[in-house]
């Protein structure tokens, strides 16, 4: 005759059989042992799938387990300080160029601002990831956007004073601050899941969605405000609310509780050597995702950063420069909202394949006229290609590393993808000067065909070798 203990063996094993994730988490349940009191205790052989998973494989009640469970609030305001980041960002974007011009005292230098704000962040890229390392992620981004913060303040005295040098430092001050916002998405992504990382990774940058509409028409609309009365100087007010945003995403990113074991794993790897450089390009897929992204970034900076000089030497007035760059920064930032499921469906390979593609075209038709068309079209396909590119490139990357690797893999894949930013930004006024507008748009289609050419290769040898171990989707 069954007993009660029989029955309450059957209903437990009945419920795990009827769970629709028992069979994944649950490989066998041996006969209950009877503990005082009548209770069971199930030894139960589990595999390593997240504990939640378990949970709900052994009939407890839980909630969804959505991919971003328990880090979507920390991913929220991540996406929140990469848009005001980029709010801040898109100021410079569309004034750094011309201020410097009308500071610089001789047009070759005009976009030196420009080149010390990627200057800034190649140089950052290394020593935020040791600070963040030693002191943890909040305390690097903290002081990424204090220092910005003084440098929107250094950059309202210098367009003041007519004062080149100082503009210079000012934005030196901005390239620090992007050289620490550079972790934020790397961060989401240690939040989550390695098959989730290009989810993690797109949706923070969905937070230049925001800055793309709003941060050109905010920096000329704070053009001319009388900061300091009738006496403001033009380009003041657009300065000062680089130093405000800043402000603003200091107390952001100061709610921000970094879920992952990224500070204590990478204290151990300082006190030992760690991997070689050359074993982290050896990571299956970091070599082509690096590449990408630094190609990609490299292309854009240079057709961004002398797209307003060429459009106004082409007759363009300052609110179609405006424009140019406002559908410039959503075709860079827009694509973020879809990129995380195309990575999903398609994988990070083919869309790199895409965006690479994507900015062929662009610098093409770049190179067909000088209309206000050309130029609109233009640099709306290089934001796209950019954002393909950077969203791909970064998220293979991230999907390359093990753990206890990626804090260097970060850190010098994201060393490349500035280096290449800058790499453009210091020679897109000299390439404008010698080759003009159109011969420079041709010369970035034979920057951007061996990216294409370099992500086929990868995804053909991904087809001969699909069980390739550490990445996702790639």
């Amino acid at each position: 005759m069954a007993t009660g203990d029989d029955h309450q063996l059957h209903a437990l094993r009945r419920r795990n059989t009827n769970h629709e994730g028992s069979r994944t988490a649950v490989s066998r349940t041996t006969r209950a042992e009877l503990t005082d009191g009548g209770r069971v205790r199930r030894n139960v052989r589990r595999t390593s799938l997240p504990k939640q998973q378990h949970a709900a494989s052994v009939g407890l009640a839980t909630a969804p387990n959505h991919w971003w469970a328990g880090s979507g609030r920390q991913i929220v305001l991540l996406a929140t300080a990469q848009a005001l980041f980029l709010c801040s960002l898109s100021v410079d974007l569309t004034m750094t160029s011309l201020v410097g011009d009308s500071l610089a005292p001789t047009p070759a230098l005009a976009t030196l601002p420009f080149a010390f704000i990627t200057l800034g962040s190649v140089g950052t890229t290394i020593p935020a990831s040791l600070v963040m390392a030693r002191y943890g992620r909040r305390f690097g981004f903290l002081c990424g956007a204090g220092v910005a913060t003084v440098g929107g303040v250094l950059s309202v005295v210098a367009v003041t004073q007519h004062n080149f040098a100082l503009f210079c430092v000012g934005t030196l001050c901005m390239g620090i601050y992007q050289g620490c916002t550079g972790y934020y998405r790397y961060a989401a992504a240690d939040q989550v899941a390695v098959a989730d990382r290009g989810r993690a990774i797109s949706t923070v940058l969905t937070g230049g969605v925001i800055a793309a509409v709003a941060g050109p028409f905010m920096a000329t609309g704070m053009m001319n405000a009388p900061i300091f009365g009738s006496a403001t100087k033009q380009y003041v007010g657009s300065y000062a609310l680089v130093a405000v945003l800043a402000l603003l995403a200091m107390c952001v990113v100061a709610m921000f509780q970094d879920r992952s074991d990224h500070t204590e794993s990478v204290t151990r790897q300082t006190s030992r050597r760690g991997e070689s450089l050359s074993a982290i390009v050896r990571q299956p897929g970091f070599a082509v995702g690096a590449f990408g992204a630094m190609v990609g970034y490299f292309s854009m900076m240079v057709l961004m950063t002398v797209g307003p000089i060429a459009a106004r030497s082409y007759g363009h007035d300052a609110d179609h420069r405006a424009f140019m760059i406002q559908l410039h920064m959503v075709g860079m930032y827009a694509p973020a909202l879809v990129a995380g499921l195309v990575i999903r469906r398609i994988g990070a390979g083919w869309l790199q394949f895409v965006g690479a593609v994507c900015g062929i075209v662009g610098v093409l038709i770049g190179a067909s006229g000088t209309e206000q068309f050309h130029f609109v079209v233009s640099l709306a396909l290089i934001g796209i290609a950019w954002s393909l590119t950077y969203a791909s490139g970064s998220t293979l990357i991230a999907s390359s590393y093990r753990d206890e690797s990626g804090s260097r893999t970060q850190a010098f894949g994201e060393l490349l993808i500035m280096a290449g930013s800058t790499l453009g930004g210091i020679s897109a006024a000299a390439l404008l000067r010698v080759l003009g507008w159109t011969a420079l748009n041709l010369t970035m289609t034979a920057v951007l065909l061996p990216v294409a050419l370099a992500t086929l290769a990868h995804l053909a040898a991904k087809t001969r070798s699909p069980g390739h171990a550490g990445e996702s989707r790639s």
